[in-house]
C-alpha cells in the first residue's frame, strides 16, 4: 500500500514487508516458545540418557527423541497467519520485480519499496505508457474483481470468500498524491496510475475498474507493452531521475 511516497532511493523488492515478518515471527517467538521449551528441551534430555537403556527401551527413547526434536522445529517455523502474510507479501512484491526486469532492460525506469509517508509503494514504473504506481497483492484464493472490489474466495472453502472495498480509496488517493509531487517537483504533468497486480488465480487477467487496474501478474508485462504511449523521452527522463537520485 502506497500513500504520497518519497522518490528518492531504489531498493530490492519485499524488503520492508520481509522485515516486518521478521520482527513479528521474533516478537511471536519471545512470547509463546518458553513454555513449550519448558516441556520438549527436558524430553530431548531424558531420551539421550535413555538411549543407554538395553533393548525396548532404548528404541523407545530415541523414538521419543526424535519425535521432539522434530515438534520443537515445527514449534520454532510455525507462526500465526497473520505474521505469515508479511512473508507472502515479500514474494508476491518480488514476483513482480522478476515480471518487470524485461521492461527496465528496454529502457523503462523501474523503483521497488519506496519510503512513503504512510506506508510504503510496492512498485513504481516509468515508461512510454506512462507512470504507474503498482501495489503486489499475494492472495491465497480465487480472485475476481466486480463494482472496483476484489474478491478471494478460497478453493477449499468458497463460503470464507472475503473482499477489500478499501484498497482502491486507497491506492487512488496515493496514485495522485504522487501525481502532484511529480508535477511540484518536475514540471512534468503526468497520471499516475494504480495497478493491482494479483499474484493468485484470476481468470479476467485485466480488469478496470472504479479507476484501478487490477491485473494478473503473469500479463504484467505483455499488459504494459501493449499500452498507447504517453510519455516522450524526455518527460520520461525528468520523472525516472526521481527514481534513480
Amino acid at each position: 500500500m502506497a500513500m504520497s511516497v518519497n522518490l528518492l532511493r531504489k531498493t530490492r523488492a519485499g524488503r520492508r514487508a520481509e522485515t516486518r515478518y521478521r520482527e513479528l515471527r521474533r516478537t511471536w517467538r519471545r512470547r509463546v516458545l518458553w513454555r513449550f521449551r519448558l516441556v520438549v528441551w527436558p524430553l530431548m534430555a531424558l531420551s539421550l540418557l535413555g538411549i543407554a537403556l538395553p533393548g525396548m527401551w532404548r528404541w523407545f527413547a530415541g523414538f521419543l527423541g526424535g519425535a521432539c526434536y522434530v515438534f520443537w522445529l515445527y514449534l520454532r517455523d510455525a507462526v500465526p497467519t497473520h505474521i505469515e502474510r508479511w512473508l507472502d507479501g515479500a514474494e508476491g512484491e518480488r514476483w513482480t520485480e522478476k515480471r518487470l526486469r524485461p521492461l527496465e532492460r528496454d529502457g523503462w525506469v523501474v523503483a521497488h519499496d519506496l519510503e512513503a509517508k504512510f506506508g510504503n509503494v510496492d512498485h513504481f514504473v516509468v515508461g512510454p505508457a506512462g507512470v504507474f504506481l503498482l501495489d503486489s497483492k499475494n492472495w491465497s484464493g480465487v480472485v475476481s474483481v466486480a463494482d472496483g472490489v476484489a474478491t478471494v474466495t478460497p478453493r477449499e472453502n468458497p463460503d470464507a470468500a472475503w473482499s477489500w472495498p478499501r484498497l482502491p480509496g486507497a491506492l487512488k488517493r496515493a496514485s495522485f498524491q504522487n501525481k502532484e509531487a511529480i508535477e511540484r517537483l518536475t514540471g512534468v504533468r503526468v497520471f499516475v496510475h494504480p495497478v493491482v497486480v494479483i499474484w493468485a488465480p484470476f481468470d479476467q487477467e485485466h480488469v478496470l475498474s472504479n479507476g484501478v487496474n487490477y491485473v494478473a501478474g503473469e500479463f504484467l508485462e505483455t499488459w504494459l507493452r501493449s499500452l498507447p504511449t504517453r510519455l516522450d523521452g524526455a518527460r520520461i527522463g525528468q520523472v525516472s531521475r526521481l527514481l534513480t537520485a
